[in-house]
Protein backbone atom coordinates (compact mmCIF):
# COMPACT_ATOMS: atom_id res chain seq x y z
CA UNK A 1 0.00 0.00 0.00
CA UNK A 2 3.07 2.49 0.95
CA UNK A 3 4.25 2.01 -2.33
CA UNK A 4 1.15 2.53 -4.86
CA UNK A 5 0.97 6.04 -2.90
CA UNK A 6 4.88 6.70 -3.02
CA UNK A 7 4.00 6.50 -6.82
CA UNK A 8 1.00 8.12 -7.15
CA UNK A 9 2.25 10.98 -4.94
CA UNK A 10 5.66 11.05 -7.78
CA UNK A 11 2.97 11.26 -10.36
CA UNK A 12 1.73 14.16 -9.31
CA UNK A 13 4.20 15.94 -8.64
CA UNK A 14 5.31 15.80 -11.98
CA UNK A 15 3.65 18.19 -15.03
CA UNK A 16 2.04 17.01 -17.77
CA UNK A 17 3.02 16.92 -21.09
CA UNK A 18 0.40 19.91 -22.42
CA UNK A 19 -0.13 21.45 -19.02
CA UNK A 20 1.10 25.50 -19.06
CA UNK A 21 3.74 25.03 -16.62
CA UNK A 22 5.53 22.23 -18.54
CA UNK A 23 5.79 24.86 -21.56
CA UNK A 24 7.06 27.77 -19.11
CA UNK A 25 9.56 24.58 -18.09
CA UNK A 26 10.32 24.06 -21.64
CA UNK A 27 11.16 27.52 -22.28
CA UNK A 28 12.90 28.23 -18.81
CA UNK A 29 15.35 25.26 -19.36
CA UNK A 30 16.05 26.18 -23.32
CA UNK A 31 16.94 29.63 -22.67
CA UNK A 32 19.13 28.26 -19.18
CA UNK A 33 20.74 25.78 -21.79
CA UNK A 34 24.48 27.36 -20.86
CA UNK A 35 23.47 26.92 -17.08
CA UNK A 36 22.50 23.32 -17.54
CA UNK A 37 25.81 22.50 -19.91
CA UNK A 38 27.65 23.50 -17.30
CA UNK A 39 25.71 22.63 -14.41
CA UNK A 40 27.56 19.27 -14.07
CA UNK A 41 30.82 21.27 -12.77
CA UNK A 42 29.79 23.51 -10.02
CA UNK A 43 32.94 23.69 -8.44
CA UNK A 44 35.05 24.57 -12.26
CA UNK A 45 32.08 27.20 -12.12
CA UNK A 46 33.53 28.71 -8.63
CA UNK A 47 36.71 28.10 -9.16
CA UNK A 48 37.34 29.59 -12.50
CA UNK A 49 33.43 31.51 -12.90
CA UNK A 50 31.45 31.10 -15.87
CA UNK A 51 33.28 32.70 -18.59
CA UNK A 52 36.75 30.46 -17.43
CA UNK A 53 34.81 27.27 -17.84
CA UNK A 54 33.20 28.60 -21.15
CA UNK A 55 36.50 29.54 -22.22
CA UNK A 56 37.78 26.40 -21.15
CA UNK A 57 34.63 24.83 -23.38
CA UNK A 58 36.01 26.57 -26.08
CA UNK A 59 39.57 25.86 -26.14
CA UNK A 60 38.46 22.40 -25.89
CA UNK A 61 36.18 22.52 -28.89
CA UNK A 62 39.40 23.83 -30.84
CA UNK A 63 41.40 21.23 -29.75
CA UNK A 64 38.82 18.44 -31.01
CA UNK A 65 38.18 20.15 -34.19
CA UNK A 66 42.17 20.16 -35.06
CA UNK A 67 42.27 16.72 -33.90
CA UNK A 68 39.64 15.84 -36.27
CA UNK A 69 41.28 18.05 -39.02
CA UNK A 70 44.70 15.58 -38.61
CA UNK A 71 42.38 12.84 -39.23
CA UNK A 72 40.92 13.77 -42.01
CA UNK A 73 44.38 14.94 -43.86
CA UNK A 74 45.56 11.01 -42.68
CA UNK A 75 43.39 9.55 -44.43
CA UNK A 76 44.38 11.37 -47.35
CA UNK A 77 41.00 13.55 -47.59
CA UNK A 78 42.05 16.65 -46.87
CA UNK A 79 45.54 18.47 -47.76
CA UNK A 80 46.65 21.58 -45.35
CA UNK A 81 49.66 23.77 -45.50
CA UNK A 82 50.32 26.63 -43.59
CA UNK A 83 51.44 29.83 -45.89
CA UNK A 84 53.10 32.22 -43.50
CA UNK A 85 50.54 32.61 -40.50
CA UNK A 86 47.69 30.80 -42.23
CA UNK A 87 46.36 26.89 -42.68
CA UNK A 88 45.17 26.53 -46.35
CA UNK A 89 42.57 23.40 -46.58
CA UNK A 90 41.78 21.94 -49.88
CA UNK A 91 39.90 18.83 -50.62
CA UNK A 92 42.10 16.24 -52.15
CA UNK A 93 40.23 14.19 -55.21
CA UNK A 94 39.75 11.48 -52.56
CA UNK A 95 37.88 13.64 -50.03
CA UNK A 96 35.91 15.51 -53.48
CA UNK A 97 34.51 11.95 -53.95
CA UNK A 98 33.65 10.77 -49.89
CA UNK A 99 31.94 14.61 -50.15
CA UNK A 100 29.73 13.64 -53.10
CA UNK A 101 29.02 10.16 -51.33
CA UNK A 102 28.02 12.32 -47.86
CA UNK A 103 25.41 14.11 -50.31
CA UNK A 104 23.96 11.24 -51.73
CA UNK A 105 23.26 9.45 -48.83
CA UNK A 106 21.93 12.92 -47.46
CA UNK A 107 19.37 13.79 -50.08
CA UNK A 108 16.03 15.04 -49.41
CA UNK A 109 12.84 12.53 -50.93
CA UNK A 110 11.71 13.14 -54.41
CA UNK A 111 8.54 14.81 -55.39
CA UNK A 112 5.62 12.17 -55.35
CA UNK A 113 5.74 9.58 -58.16
CA UNK A 114 9.87 10.92 -59.07
CA UNK A 115 12.54 8.32 -58.80
CA UNK A 116 16.26 8.71 -59.42
CA UNK A 117 17.60 5.61 -61.08
CA UNK A 118 20.81 4.57 -62.08
CA UNK A 119 21.85 2.01 -65.04
CA UNK A 120 25.01 0.93 -66.12
CA UNK A 121 26.31 -1.34 -68.35
CA UNK A 122 30.64 -2.03 -67.16
CA UNK A 123 32.25 -4.53 -69.15
CA UNK A 124 33.08 -7.61 -67.70
CA UNK A 125 36.93 -7.03 -67.07
CA UNK A 126 36.39 -4.53 -64.52
CA UNK A 127 34.06 -6.70 -62.40
CA UNK A 128 35.14 -4.73 -59.21
CA UNK A 129 33.91 -1.84 -60.75
CA UNK A 130 30.53 -3.47 -60.89
CA UNK A 131 30.33 -4.82 -57.36
CA UNK A 132 31.50 -1.63 -55.74
CA UNK A 133 28.74 0.47 -57.68
CA UNK A 134 26.40 -2.30 -56.34
CA UNK A 135 27.25 -1.62 -52.92
CA UNK A 136 27.81 2.07 -53.19
CA UNK A 137 23.88 2.41 -54.19
CA UNK A 138 22.49 -0.13 -51.84
CA UNK A 139 24.27 1.57 -49.34
CA UNK A 140 22.85 5.01 -50.61
CA UNK A 141 19.33 3.32 -50.26
CA UNK A 142 19.00 2.41 -54.07
CA UNK A 143 16.88 -0.88 -54.81
CA UNK A 144 17.16 -3.07 -57.52
CA UNK A 145 14.73 -3.03 -60.06
CA UNK A 146 17.10 -5.43 -62.86
CA UNK A 147 21.05 -6.34 -61.50
CA UNK A 148 21.63 -3.02 -63.78
CA UNK A 149 18.78 -0.67 -63.05
CA UNK A 150 18.81 0.84 -59.27
CA UNK A 151 16.26 3.29 -58.39
CA UNK A 152 16.14 5.74 -55.14
CA UNK A 153 13.01 7.66 -54.02
CA UNK A 154 15.53 10.11 -52.70
CA UNK A 155 17.05 13.17 -55.06
CA UNK A 156 20.37 12.63 -55.23
CA UNK A 157 21.17 12.69 -59.14
CA UNK A 158 23.11 15.87 -58.78
CA UNK A 159 25.98 14.76 -57.28
CA UNK A 160 25.89 11.02 -58.41
CA UNK A 161 26.51 12.31 -61.79
CA UNK A 162 29.30 14.92 -60.42
CA UNK A 163 30.60 11.50 -58.52
CA UNK A 164 30.79 9.43 -61.66
CA UNK A 165 32.44 12.17 -64.16
CA UNK A 166 35.07 12.26 -61.24
CA UNK A 167 35.21 8.51 -61.12
CA UNK A 168 35.80 8.72 -64.45
CA UNK A 169 33.16 6.12 -64.88
CA UNK A 170 29.94 8.68 -66.20
CA UNK A 171 30.58 6.54 -69.88
CA UNK A 172 29.36 3.82 -68.30
CA UNK A 173 26.56 4.31 -66.22
CA UNK A 174 24.00 6.86 -66.75
CA UNK A 175 21.33 8.54 -64.04
CA UNK A 176 18.02 9.59 -64.35
CA UNK A 177 15.47 11.38 -62.81
CA UNK A 178 11.74 9.80 -63.94
CA UNK A 179 8.32 9.69 -63.07
CA UNK A 180 6.26 6.85 -62.15
CA UNK A 181 3.29 6.26 -64.53
CA UNK A 182 0.46 3.94 -62.99
CA UNK A 183 -0.73 2.35 -66.61
CA UNK A 184 -4.53 0.98 -64.41
CA UNK A 185 -6.30 3.97 -64.93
Amino acid sequence: MRKRSAITNATRKSLKLEGRSAKVFQEVVETCDLLLTFGYRPTAILKYGMDGVRKMKTARERAYHRQELLRLQSQKLLSIRKIGNEYRVALTERGSKEMFRLQVLQAPPMPDGCVCMVAFDIPEIENALRRSLRNFLRYAGFVPIQKSVWISPYDAWEPLVKLFDLNRTSRWISVFVSRRMDLRK
